[in-house]
C-alpha cells in the first residue's frame, strides 16, 4: 500500500485490488484523520485542498479485514505530514473512532508474511501481545515487534522525517 497527495479537493481515491471492506478500512481511516487532523498536527487547509490517493497493491491472494486500518492511517497520515514511514515496517491493528488500536486475528500468518517480506520491525496492537508471546521463538527471531494501543503510539513509532540532500 501507499499513499500520495495530488491537487483535489479533500478527499480520498482508493485504487488497485480491493474489495467491500478494504473500501470500508480506508474510509474509516480517512475519516478518522479528518476528524483529528488538529490533533495529529496535520495541516486541515493541505487536507481541504489536497486529494490523497490509497494504491491497494494487488497480491496472489485477496485480502479483507480491518486489521489494514492502522496501516491506512499511518500511510495517509505520511502522505499528509511529509514525514516517511520507517523502512522494512509492516503494521496491523484495528482503528476505534477515537484513536484506541484493537486486536486482530491471524497473527501468526501475519508475522510470518510480514517476515519473509523482509521486514524487520511490525507494528501489532498491545491487546495481542499474549499472542505474540506464545508464538514460535524462530518465528519471532530477527523481527522487532512494537506494541502499540493508540494511534499516536504508532505514529511515533512508524514516522520520520525524510532527509532531502
Amino acid at each position: 500500500m501507499w499513499a500520495i497527495l495530488e491537487g483535489g479537493n479533500g478527499r480520498y481515491e482508493l485504487v488497485g485490488a480491493h474489495g467491500q471492506t478494504m473500501k470500508y478500512s480506508v474510509s474509516a481511516a480517512y475519516n478518522f484523520i479528518r476528524d483529528n487532523a488538529r490533533k495529529l498536527g496535520l495541516s486541515v487547509a493541505v487536507m481541504q485542498s489536497k486529494k490523497i490517493i490509497i494504491h491497494l497493491v494487488s497480491i496472489a491472494t485477496p485480502r479483507e479485514g480491518s486489521s489494514a486500518e492502522l496501516a491506512f492511517v499511518i500511510g495517509m497520515v505520511s502522505a499528509l505530514s511529509g514525514l516517511g514511514v520507517r523502512a522494512s515496517m509492516a503494521v496491523t491493528g484495528d482503528v476505534s473512532l477515537h484513536g484506541e488500536v484493537s486486536a486482530v486475528g491471524g497473527l501468526p500468518q501475519k508475522l510470518a508474511a510480514a517476515k519473509s517480506h523482509g521486514r524487520r520491525v511490525v507494528i501489532v496492537p498491545r491487546d495481542n501481545q499474549r499472542d505474540v508471546e506464545q508464538l514460535d521463538a524462530l518465528l519471532l527471531e530477527s523481527l522487532e515487534v512494537i506494541y502499540v494501543s493508540s494511534v499516536t503510539d504508532a505514529l511515533q513509532a512508524a514516522l520520520q522525517p525524510i532527509y532531502r540532500s
